[in-house]
């Protein structure tokens, strides 16, 4: 089992597809701290909720629909604000994450 690979044929396109593929944005556009190349920061951006997948926008946290899951109903419920750690965010923070991890849950 150590040397089996997980395969999901659905997370090719993932796999192949370049950078150029993600979705521009402007630095203006973009919250305080936030970096163009990570696809939250981009989805913080006021835009179509749909097609960006995004099912809930919290105070401080976004959640949306993981593009390639490995599961059915897999979610990303990650901080509105671009840290390197979690521990970075302050209690507000984290309690609204635990907070939306329960209600996508139930």
């Amino acid at each position: 089992m150590a040397n089996e690979q997980l395969w999901a044929p659905w997370r090719l396109e993932y796999i192949v597809a370049g950078k150029d593929d993600a979705e521009p944005c402007s630095p203006d556009a973009l919250l305080p701290g936030a970096e163009a190349e990570c696809f939250l920061c981009r989805a913080m951006v006021s835009g179509d909720e749909r097609r960006r997948g995004i099912i809930h926008r919290g105070t401080d946290t976004i959640t949306l629909l993981n593009r390639y899951p490995y599961n059915n109903g897999h979610v990303l419920i990650a901080p509105a604000r671009h840290v390197c750690r979690l521990d970075e965010l302050g209690e507000e923070v984290a309690a609204e994450i635990s907070r939306q991890i329960t209600r996508m849950t139930v």
